[in-house]
């Protein structure tokens, strides 16, 4: 599949998500492969949350991998689980994980995931989009 994505100019991102949200498990899947065209997707979300892993652990076992992101936040609910909230009123450590992957020289887009399709209790694309721009501004200003 590597070499296909090679030949259409693109490149196969497997996400942090499901099974792969152990960044060992998925560090050794792409060091498996060993192709230029099969890298991942780090959802910065799932492997803190689901894993317990620190920003640091997850970098650098999958940083040098890593070609897309989705940026999400949540907070642990009373069930044990956790509910999503807006970018940076959770506990998820963003700013950390992109600080991280900024000065490892990622270059890549910052995607955020708005879940609102499979939780309709979500607030509005509309609200969350802008407040996204202001928070990543406010973490991240353009240099001068």
């Amino acid at each position: 599949m590597g070499d296909e994505a090679r030949q259409f100019g693109t490149v196969l991102a497997v996400e942090t998500h499901d099974a792969w949200t152990d960044s060992a498990t998925l560090a050794a899947l792409i060091s498996r492969v060993d192709h230029p065209h099969v890298r991942v997707l780090w959802d910065l979300h799932h492997p803190f949350r689901l894993n317990g892993e620190s920003p640091a652990l997850t970098y650098a076992t999958l940083g040098h991998y890593t070609v897309s992101v989705h940026l999400k936040d949540s907070l642990p609910d009373q069930q044990g689980g956790y509910h999503y909230v807006l970018p940076g009123e959770g506990d998820v450590p963003l700013r950390e994980m992109v600080t991280l992957l900024l000065q490892g020289g990622y270059n890549g887009h910052l995607t955020l995931e708005w879940e609102k399709r499979w939780y309709p209790e979500l607030p509005e694309p509309e609200v969350v989009f802008p407040e996204y721009v202001r928070t990543m501004r406010a973490w991240f200003p353009e240099p001068a």
